[in-house]
C-alpha cells in the first residue's frame, strides 16, 4: 500500500484500512 510508505511514521488508519481492503479485493477479482 501507498498509504503505508509515503506515512510510514503515522499509525494505521480508517483511510488505510480502506484502502488495504480495496487493493486486496482488486487483487482477488
Amino acid at each position: 500500500s501507498w498509504y503505508t510508505q509515503a506515512y510510514d511514521s503515522f499509525p494505521i488508519t480508517a483511510v488505510e484500512a480502506l484502502e488495504y481492503s480495496s487493493n486486496a479485493y482488486m487483487v482477488q477479482t
